[in-house]
């Protein structure tokens, strides 16, 4: 008898829980200007007429302060005899912004110069065109079109690349002509706030020219046709307040690809771990850890390289290629300026790579020679209303196993 009152009670205080808890009856938006209220509804599960869920609403809040779309945003909700009215407030970012990097290593120029749109027509749509000059010259175009179909999303981009790269064979550096056509498209799912989906598939031409005149044992000519298939799933819980970051995200990628020539397939396999900390009021400590794997051909034409653009500042253009690569990037960003425009932040930071030489095993990783790590500083210049407007310069140096030095500059935070 005793247990049987004991339900009889949990059933009553769960009836008058529900009945007792608020109903939503008003939405309000703020601050929507060049945002389309149909993109941004979008994105709710709050609707009128279902249960106040304010940990919902905080959810939806964080998500929208990750989108380009807007610098900032924030959530309010008032009841009042039994009815709720919840109130989203945006801060519109300004998401035209100019695409541009510089970085220079060993006395040369390299640079990118163009433009992207991260919210064309207020639907979050985001189109890019850009040239870029390493030695050569490059252009790359895209469009990415999200919630095209509920919580379906197109993407397709066109990339004429070309560029003069070293290419390491027998600890001999040769220089090659590197050129790529590539055309893909891709189709992405976001199952949720958290859980991203991606597969797309790219039809590119790659060609090797060697530049020098030394005679040498590998192919002085290279030119194929690849088809390649891709899978990619990101998982993030990134809470944003501006340019300032908490949480983690992770962002595996799959691509299997086939020669038309009758070579064996291969594959490409990425995974990047992101972890940032808020640190008092002041300090940002972010750390990326890269791991990369593909097919152990044994060619000097191997898919991963270290390159201070990309993983190691002031290393150097491309300076060494490998079959598997691991990346680990660790800075602190403290904000010495901040007002309702901008801040203005100084950086320490380190950076540590190393690759496995193609056809040789996993040991090669751990191989001294294999390693590059450099640490350096850094400024950021800062506009809060303008998406990604972060004005990046880094100065870094060998602290071990190699001594070179150099500038990158660039916009956007190094990852």
């Amino acid at each position: 008898m005793k247990h049987i009152f004991s339900l009889l009670f949990l059933i009553l205080l769960t009836f008058t829980s529900i009945k007792g808890q608020s109903v939503v009856d008003t939405i309000i938006f703020k601050g929507l200007k060049k945002n389309k209220l149909s993109y941004v509804q979008k994105f709710l599960k709050t609707k009128k007429g279902s249960p106040l869920d304010t940990n919902q609403i905080i959810k939806e809040m964080y998500f929208y302060r990750n989108l380009p779309s807007f610098a900032h945003a924030w959530c309010q909700f008032d009841e009042k005899d039994g009815k709720a009215t919840v109130t989203y407030g945006f801060d519109e970012a300004f998401t035209l912004i100019p695409d541009i990097n510089f970085w220079i290593s060993n006395q040369q120029l390299f640079y990118r110069l163009g433009a992207k749109e991260f919210n064309l027509f207020g639907q979050g749509v985001i189109l890019e065109m850009a040239y870029q000059n390493s030695s050569r010259s490059s252009f790359l175009s895209g469009i990415r079109i999200p919630y095209l179909w509920k919580k379906w999303g197109v993407a397709g981009s066109f990339v004429t690349w070309n560029s003069e790269e070293p290419v390491y064979w027998k600890n001999n550096q040769l220089q090659y002509l590197y050129q790529n056509n590539t055309a893909e498209i891709d189709v992405f799912y976001d199952y949720d706030f958290y859980n991203h989906f991606e597969i797309g598939t790219n039809f590119f031409t790659e060609k090797y020219t060697y530049l020098e005149d030394e005679i040498i044992e590998i192919p002085t000519n290279l030119d194929t046709k690849k088809y390649s298939l891709k899978f990619g799933y990101r998982y993030s819980k990134l809470k944003t307040h501006f340019f300032n970051i908490a949480g983690w995200t992770n962002d595996f990628q799959f691509q299997y690809v086939n020669l038309t020539n009758g070579a064996e397939p291969f594959f490409i396999y990425r995974n990047d771990l992101m972890y940032y900390k808020r640190l008092k009021k002041k300090g940002n400590l972010a750390f990326r850890f890269r791991t990369g794997i593909s097919t152990n051909n044994n060619s000097p034409f191997a898919p991963f390289v270290i390159d201070n653009h990309m993983g190691v500042r002031g290393v150097g253009n491309r300076v060494n290629r490998g079959t598997a690569i691991l990346t680990m990037n660790m800075e602190y960003r403290h904000n010495f300026f901040e007002n309702d425009w901008g801040a203005i932040q100084g950086v320490i930071f380190t950076d540590f790579s190393t690759c496995r030489i193609p056809g040789e095993s996993f040991h090669t990783l751990l191989e001294k020679k294999q390693f590059f790590l450099h640490s350096g500083l850094g400024t950021r210049l800062i506009l809060k209303k303008i998406y990604n407007a972060v004005l990046r310069i880094d100065y870094g140096f060998g602290v071990a196993f190699k001594d070179n030095h150099g500038f990158v500059i660039g916009l956007g935070q190094y990852f």
